[in-house]
């Protein structure tokens, strides 16, 4: 379905046909000052330019409302209660389909040295001395982009022969790390 458009009466831009205005000329109209003040669109009340965050994404390059508006809306919907809760959900599901991730590549993987593709036997073995963290710590805190970055410098191994590997038995000299891309990767959306 297509919209029709109109020309703004003072400016000539295209705008919605139901509207006589466009959004900067309507303020301007309402305000009749022009760009010293402008009506916030919540409490509607006329206030200086320096009352309004900066928006560069508005014609004004100034936000709807009032700062004051805004900290009102950010105190009732960010810190409350019930949106702490929904964030911290959202957290551990993100988590979990992160850990899912690590297991995958884990299975995908499997033991550089025997054949065991089970993922709660595989660990990862950092092959060179470039070690930031661990896997499953950065699992925890950070985002994919850090953990597969971090994978990609390990190889996986089973217990025992990451137990080999740290006394001596096994060689990773001839063993290439992992090479998983981040768009392989991808979380399903978490909601």
């Amino acid at each position: 379905m297509r919209t029709k458009t109109k020309k703004c009466k003072l400016c000539c831009t295209l705008i919605l046909s139901s509207r006589t205005y466009c959004s900067v000329c309507f303020q301007n109209k309402l305000t009749k000052i022009g760009a010293k003040e402008k009506i916030c669109n919540c409490c509607l009340l006329t206030k200086s330019v320096s009352h309004f965050h900066k928006d560069k994404n508005r014609r004004d390059g100034l936000a709807h409302t009032c700062k004051v508006c805004m900290a009102k809306y950010h105190a009732k919907h960010y810190h409350s209660p019930e949106n702490k809760i929904k964030k911290c959900e959202y957290v551990i599901r993100y988590r979990r389909a992160l850990q899912k991730n690590v297991q995958d590549i884990k299975y995908q993987y499997g033991c550089a040295f025997c054949d065991e593709k089970l993922d709660v036997c595989l660990e990862f073995h950092h092959i060179n001395k470039n070690k930031t963290n661990n896997v499953s710590t950065l699992v925890l805190h950070k985002s994919r982009r850090k953990v597969i970055e971090e994978i990609n410098k390990c190889i996986v191994v089973c217990r025992n022969c990451h137990a080999k590997i740290h006394a001596g038995l096994l060689s990773t000299i001839d063993k290439p790390a992992c090479n998983t891309k981040l768009q392989n990767c991808k979380i399903v959306r978490v909601m």
